[in-house]
């Protein structure tokens, strides 16, 4: 059996759905890379927002508006999945 890792992303904006992400790798090391990068990059758009709320871990991601997740927010996260 072989693991890969997948950062699966999604976001909201003002009440348009901007898609769900998937990206595939081989390692955790290029997933967490990669994960990193989008992290970095929803904080940086959100940076002069007010109001948002973030949760982090090291394989998660999420940042919403307070009290209206369903209207603005983005996600992403780390996902190990084993291939038979």
């Amino acid at each position: 059996m072989k693991e890969i890792y997948l950062v699966v992303t999604h976001a909201v904006s003002d009440c348009e759905d901007c898609g769900v992400g998937t990206q595939v790798f081989s390692t955790y090391e290029d997933a967490h890379r990669a994960f990193g990068n989008y992290v970095s990059g929803e904080m940086a758009y959100i940076a002069e927002e007010e109001d948002w709320i973030v949760e982090q871990s090291d394989d998660s991601f999420c940042a919403y508006k307070d009290g209206r997740y369903s209207e603005s927010h983005t996600f992403g996260e780390i996902r190990k999945v084993v291939v038979e």
